[in-house]
């Protein structure tokens, strides 16, 4: 009994996890897997269709502010996600083992993200004059 519940669990595809890396030139997301997989990228317009064999963990993260939403197939074995203007176009590449999909997201032109400046440390108190 314990042989046949241990090949059942092998007998199940390793989830596919989807990260998400923004950059100054569009987004990359990587989909990986502990097993090999296949996957389908289909981009219509501003939407991005993405399906796999195996189900897909989507992030937790909130996405940035040039992706207009996620929405997960209702089999979970893939996912749409729809874009805004900024993206310009797709690219994708295959890992050599398969276990890894490289989706690039690319913009049109630089993101900009806000600007953080550094005024240096904070000024050091007046010290209280020592009495004698």
């Amino acid at each position: 009994m314990t042989d046949l519940l241990l090949a059942a669990l092998l007998a199940v595809p390793s989830p596919v996890a989807v990260r998400m890396i923004p950059r100054f030139d569009g987004l990359l997301l990587e989909l990986s897997s502990a097993e090999p997989f296949d996957a389908a990228v289909d981009v219509t317009g501003y939407v991005i269709g993405v399906r796999t064999a195996v189900p897909v963990e989507l992030p937790a993260d909130a996405a940035p502010f040039w992706i207009l939403g996620w929405e997960p197939d209702a089999d979970s074995c893939g996912f749409r996600i729809e874009t805004g203007g900024e993206i310009d176009s797709v690219s994708f590449a295959f890992s050599s083992d398969s276990r890894i999909l490289l989706l690039f997201l690319r913009a049109e032109e630089p993101m900009l993200f806000p600007t953080l400046s550094w005024n240096g440390p904070p000024e050091e108190p007046p010290r209280a004059v020592e009495r004698k």
